[in-house]
């Protein structure tokens, strides 16, 4: 089983963050999330968005999970159609 890199997963986020030109305060605000250190958790690695905020992610940023998610090694996980 492939496991999931938390480091490069994070960085994706906050490339495809800044790229929809939004502060981290603001996609806590669109995604309900009361404090702002969680989505800086995710974009550092130290946690990962939820399944149900992963989708929200993938709606805003108008991408797949698989171009979000990265797995050692370079390989990434088709996780079905978002």
């Amino acid at each position: 089983m492939r496991k999931l890199d938390k480091l490069m997963t994070g960085v994706r986020l906050k490339e495809y963050r800044k790229n929809a030109g939004l502060s981290a305060q603001e996609l806590g605000d669109l995604l309900g999330i009361l404090r702002v250190t969680t989505v800086y958790e995710w974009e550092s690695g130290k946690s990962v968005p939820s399944l149900e905020h992963l989708a929200e992610l993938c709606y805003i940023y108008k991408t797949q999970m698989e171009s979000i998610l990265v797995f050692k090694g370079g390989a990434v996980a088709f996780l079905g159609g978002i």
